[in-house]
């Protein structure tokens, strides 16, 4: 599914998530340029080992120092369980594997993010943000196969996690692979369906340890995005506007603010008219 957009009304402009997007795109551009030259490196250097006769046990330790120093190189920025560094929590959600892995989770950001960075504000919506990076990759951490990580999925994910309590029912607008993009012809859903969706497969992912995608990053970070949105609306630092609803309003977990009455304006007394 290529996902689109939402009908929601903007408070503001979102520009912290705009922000965001740009510096993940250029984080991950220098990214890709870094881990070709390690892997080029890496790969001379195993070549070199591989061909050198007569190496001391000391020059082979160092030639296997250096192959090991241009793979972690390679793999800058990732959450490596096994060689763990707290800032990883963090890095992991600015850098990508290629471009189609960038692309996706940009769009996703672009429209999940607006509506969460207008409803709560700038510098709120980022400490949201970085939040569930790390809490997707704890997520990861222990639910995963150790495997090295990259991608602001979990973190996306957390977004989404928000946007399920606090904008269940507004619509969203998605195309599928067999429809043009630019047709105009698209599936309307609410957006719980479609983030529930997502939640189901992702832990269905993660109980069946489904390689090459990080399925326990994303629950984890929907979860975890979800619950913070929930204890937002029931602490009353986030509330629904005129016409919303978010889910614990629905659920009756929290009580929906009476709208005020509209204040009638007196009419105008107008001038007394005279005949003439």
């Amino acid at each position: 599914m290529f996902y689109v957009g939402v009908d929601v009304p903007m408070q503001r402009y979102p520009i912290a998530n705009w922000v965001l997007i740009a510096v993940t795109v250029i984080a991950s551009l220098f990214a890709w340029g870094n881990q070709s030259r390690a892997f080029d490196e890496a790969r001379i250097l195993e070549a070199a080992l591989d061909h050198a006769k007569e190496l001391t046990p000391a020059q082979e330790a160092e030639m296997e120092s250096k192959i090991q120093k241009a793979v972690d190189s390679f793999l800058a920025g990732a959450l490596k369980p096994r060689s763990f560094r707290f800032l990883q929590l963090f890095t992991h959600a600015f850098v990508h594997g290629d471009f189609w892995h960038l692309l996706g989770n940009m769009i996703f950001l672009f429209a999940f993010g607006n509506a969460i960075n207008a409803k709560i504000g700038h510098w709120q919506f980022l400490l949201c943000y970085l939040f569930f990076a790390a809490f997707a990759g704890l997520g990861w951490m222990i639910l995963g196969n150790g495997m090295p990580m990259v991608g602001a999925s979990g973190a996306i994910m957390g977004i989404a996690g928000m946007f399920f309590v606090l904008y269940p029912f507004n619509e969203l607008a998605i195309h599928s692979p067999d429809t043009y993009i630019w047709s105009g012809d698209a599936w309307r859903m609410p957006s719980w369906v479609f983030v529930l969706i997502y939640m189901i497969l992702d832990l269905w992912g993660t109980l069946s340890k489904g390689a090459g995608i990080a399925y326990a990053a994303h629950l984890a970070g929907e979860l975890g995005g979800a619950a913070l949105a929930i204890g937002l609306v029931k602490m009353g630092w986030v509330s629904s506007d005129r016409g919303e609803q978010n889910l614990p309003e629905t659920w009756g977990w929290v009580k929906e603010k009476p709208t005020p009455p509209r204040r009638r304006k007196k009419p105008k007394q107008l001038p007394p008219r005279v005949d003439i």
